[in-house]
């Protein structure tokens, strides 16, 4: 059984409509972004992302930021876009002075 505020939304698809579930399937799976689709992401990008004025007020926030710094920064490793900044990234391990 399907909820009604799912078929509301599905309404607006014709193949759905019409009844026609090889077509809805094609139209349901093409809403979603492929592999091939996935952004590139470039070091200006995490840069911007860090550097962009954000209020952490719940730990929602906390984890919805956290979340797409590491789609950002794993896409970045994965293309090796990252070998330049290995000491920034380094600094950002070691430990606070307290002086």
């Amino acid at each position: 059984m399907v909820k009604t505020h799912s078929v509301s939304k599905l309404n607006v698809l014709d193949s759905y409509a019409h009844g026609d579930w090889r077509a809805l399937k094609q139209d349901l799976c093409s809403l979603y972004t492929s592999l091939a689709e996935k952004r590139t992401y470039q070091p200006r990008d995490i840069q911007h992302f860090i550097a962009k004025k954000r209020k952490i007020t719940k730990l929602i926030n906390f984890d919805t930021y956290h979340h797409e710094f590491l789609v950002i920064s794993a896409s970045l490793e994965s293309q090796n876009a990252l070998s330049g900044y290995q000491n920034y990234w380094t600094d950002l391990t070691l430990p606070l002075p307290m002086n």
